[in-house]
């Protein structure tokens, strides 16, 4: 890859949008895979990634997150007594695409108890 090209506007220096290179995954190496904590803009969600489509992405054995309580601790597979925790019902959890903030492995197994 060569060097982006830049612009300077006012003293600035700016990196022309032209030549960056968009992010590319392959598909033995996809954004979505595994276990994964989703966060969308109104919950929490860990489940195992079955299929991701343009618009949705389909997990099973999903869990509704309620409250990560310190989310450091919780991302390390050590929920503090604040986190609250639902197993979905059997079925696929359908989550928009368009809805996720955040979405990161999620190292430590599903969750299928209430806490």
């Amino acid at each position: 890859m060569s060097e982006p090209r830049t612009i300077k506007i006012d003293e600035v220096e700016y990196v022309r949008a032209d030549s960056m290179q968009a992010a590319c995954f392959t598909d033995d190496q996809p954004p979505y895979g595994g276990v994964m904590l989703v966060q969308t803009v109104t919950a929490f969600y860990i489940g195992e990634v079955l299929s991701v489509h343009p618009q949705e992405i389909v997990m099973r054995d999903a869990c509704w997150i309620a409250d990560t309580g310190r989310y450091h601790k919780f991302l390390q597979g050590n929920p503090t007594d604040h986190a609250e925790f639902e197993p979905l019902p059997d079925g696929p959890l359908i989550i928009g695409r368009g809805s996720i903030i955040v979405a990161v492995p999620y190292r430590h197994g599903l969750i299928r108890v209430v806490k």
